[in-house]
């Protein structure tokens, strides 16, 4: 199991609607993507700022 904050759910979600593909597939297809083309990941130290409220 992967914990995926809300705030990076909500529009995969959204997505999921709209196109009725899985919204574990579209994470599934992006992470792939990521791979395929070497991307690396940028880790921010500072604290995450919350755009919507709980």
């Amino acid at each position: 199991m992967i914990r995926i904050d809300a705030i990076w759910l909500r529009p995969l979600i959204v997505l999921d609607n709209a196109h009725r593909v899985p919204y574990q597939s579209l994470i599934n297809l992006y992470l792939r993507d990521c791979l395929a083309h070497s991307r690396k990941v940028k880790i921010n130290t500072q604290p995450a700022v919350r755009l919507f409220s709980r």
